[in-house]
């Protein structure tokens, strides 16, 4: 089975992903540091020389990628869902998993590391944090409520969050599942 997390940046893809691969004995990757490795540069770095067109090529050959993977937790970027319809490419390969936070999580987590996240970095008079993010979030709920499962993340913890969505899976029987 693979499993996909989507969702906004900040969402806590990453931290998750890691606890759920090693709880349910699964391999983790990370979408954005697969794409870094095969590009020998940092995500800020394609972005600002390369561009975000480049980018997402990048996240559709991650994908293809994965076409044959098993046993596999896979961290996607927050714009993967959102573009070259691959958020309809995960729900075929796998179960695709929301981490649902609300605007006011995803400011306090990404304010401190905004500057790492090139959608975020602001430039030469750029709208607020709080206003990117929740002009971000109008376009991009549609996507991630795509999803086939969804997990609120709001005052809960990596272990908690985890547990729940593993606990979900070992809950339904294969029969239950789209694989």
């Amino acid at each position: 089975m693979l499993v996909f997390l989507i969702g906004y940046m900040g969402a806590g893809k990453s931290s998750v992903g890691e606890e759920i691969a090693k709880s349910m004995g699964y391999r983790f990757l990370d979408t954005d540091l697969w794409i870094e490795a095969r590009c020998c540069k940092t995500i800020p770095q394609i972005f600002n020389e390369l561009g975000e067109t480049y980018f997402r090529t990048k996240e559709k050959e991650c994908l293809e990628f994965l076409i044959d993977q098993e046993n596999l937790v896979i961290a996607t970027g927050g714009g993967m869902p959102c573009f070259n319809h691959l958020m309809d490419l995960m729900n075929e390969m796998g179960e695709t998993v929301y981490l649902n936070a609300s605007e006011e999580t995803l400011l306090k987590r990404l304010d401190s590391d905004f500057q790492n996240r090139p959608l975020l970095n602001p430039v030469d008079g750029s709208p607020n944090l709080n206003t990117v993010i929740s002009s971000h979030l109008e376009k991009r709920t549609a996507f991630y409520t795509a999803a086939k499962h969804s997990f609120l993340v709001d005052d809960k913890t990596i272990l908690k969050v985890s547990q729940e969505i593993k606990n979900y899976f070992d809950s339904i029987s294969p029969t239950e599942t789209s694989l």
